[in-house]
């Protein structure tokens, strides 16, 4: 699979809303916003997460399944894995 990054593709149509798919990416030492193909998240705040916007690349949303959203992210984890 390899370890690469992608292109940043910001979309004006594309937000940071409930239910949003967005790209995973590195904050240091990436000044073009480069996305990480392997990690992705959904917004799960029922007002978005609007500062994450043109920030990270949003590629999808979930319009139905919602609870499962919700059980996902009520998965315990270990010290690895962190919620936003």
């Amino acid at each position: 699979m390899g370890k690469y990054l992608i292109p940043s593709e910001f979309n004006n149509n594309l937000k940071h809303n409930y239910g949003a798919l967005a790209s995973a990416r590195l904050w240091e030492e990436n000044p073009n916003k480069l996305s990480n193909p392997y990690e992705f998240y959904l917004v799960q705040n029922k007002n978005g997460a609007h500062h994450l916007d043109n920030e990270h690349t949003v590629f999808g949303k979930i319009t139905k399944g919602f609870d499962v959203m919700n059980e996902i992210a009520n998965q315990e984890t270990d010290k690895k894995n962190f919620h936003f």
